[in-house]
């Protein structure tokens, strides 16, 4: 695993360097510095380290200061003669990505109250309140980010990537939007997290997440074209998002998986919240990060209960922060060595030992009432 890591790094930084080169910014293996910002168990597999304190709670991380070491120390090719920085995560799987993530905010946030989601499986959360300063890891699953689903597919072309309603009542139809047109192959995540929000609203699916037969979906005001979509198959429920011809589902199991990715990561969030001695109304803003979050409908995430109660002003898709972050400590000595003085100061909350989040876990199972 290590060997195939150092492998994929080397043949990305052959890419980037060709690119320097073409620009003219740089010779194309003058690569001097790299900082590497990843997941705790991936960093500690390209340093060599058998990642044994991840396997059993409290999930304690092998390393826990910045390393230093020549590309040919770690067995990279291409990088070898450059200083190969790997930044060290805050604790447990809120990985060096997260304290990247950190990097950015906390610039951002000038001593305001700020959170930062990365939304994916380790569902990573920081919440910034002045000098206090907490995370947690959220199993949230693969599921919105298109695993976990039946017909689940990374955001690639031919995946369903958004779902509306299109229409008047009581004429209204279901539409979705293919990545790069054609036929739909399959959906992703913010395909998914649409679905199940459009279906929460117009009634198909009740507040439990219970996908109603097409009888019960008309007797609960669903307009008849789209309560004929509902089918049920060996006693389960599924809803046809497309046509017949390339037929992509959404099946009661897939919402499911959506709801214990959505609970987790809420219940994390208000956990967090809860330490800090904050409401949500008091947050200054929400930073979503990673591809995900930059892709899916806030209005869909507010409706199915992934956000806390803010206005949607003040949730900011920001996109790759954590590659932004290290690219910041990559440029600034000063910010990349403060790095590791301000991770000591996180108070890191092992969700898996809060009695809290597991009374929030189920509650948040349901989805809101308001939406």
């Amino acid at each position: 695993m290590q060997t195939l890591i150092i492998k994929k790094l080397d043949e990305l930084a052959v890419i980037m360097g060709e690119r320097f080169a073409r620009a003219e910014y740089t010779e194309e293996k003058d690569i001097r510095k790299v900082i590497i910002a990843g997941n705790t168990a991936m960093c500690e597999i390209l340093m060599g380290i058998r990642p044994e304190g991840l396997f059993r709670a409290p999930f304690t991380p092998d390393y826990k200061e910045i390393v230093c070491k020549e590309g040919r120390e770690l067995g990279f090719s291409f990088l070898k003669d450059a200083e190969v920085v790997v930044l060290p995560p805050i604790g447990g799987y809120v990985g060096a990505d997260a304290l990247a993530v950190y990097c950015y905010v906390n610039q951002k946030a000038k001593g305001g109250k700020t959170l930062a989601v990365d939304i994916g499986t380790n569902g990573e959360i920081l919440l910034l309140c002045g000098e206090q300063r907490y995370a947690c890891s959220a199993a949230a699953g693969p599921a919105l980010e298109g695993g976990a689903v039946r017909q689940g597919m990374r955001a690639a072309k031919g995946a369903v990537d958004m779902v509306s309603l299109n229409g008047r009542f009581p004429m209204q139809d279901i539409v979705c939007r293919v990545i790069g047109g054609g036929k739909p192959a399959g959906i992703c995540g913010s395909g998914l997290v649409d679905a199940v929000a459009l279906l929460y609203k117009i009634g198909v699916l009740d507040q439990t997440g219970y996908m109603r037969s097409g009888k019960e979906a008309k007797e609960a005001g669903v307009p008849e074209r789209i309560a004929r979509r509902i089918e049920r198959v060996d006693g389960a429920a599924r809803f046809l998002l497309t046509d017949q011809t390339n037929p992509v589902y959404l099946h009661s199991a897939d919402v499911r998986q959506i709801q214990l990715s959505v609970s987790a990561i809420r219940s994390g969030i208000e956990l967090l919240l809860e330490k800090a001695g904050i409401q949500a109304k008091d947050l200054d803003e929400v930073y979503l990060a990673g591809a995900f979050g930059c892709y899916i409908s806030i209005e869909s995430g507010k409706a199915i209960g992934l956000f806390p109660e803010v206005p949607v002003e003040k949730i900011v898709q920001a996109g790759n922060l954590a590659g932004t972050g290290a690219a910041m400590a990559l440029l600034s000595e000063e910010t990349l060595q403060s790095l590791t003085e301000e991770r000591e100061s996180f108070v890191h909350v092992e969700l898996a030992q809060e009695n809290a989040f597991r009374e929030r876990f189920l509650e948040h199972m349901n989805f809101p009432l308001k939406f």
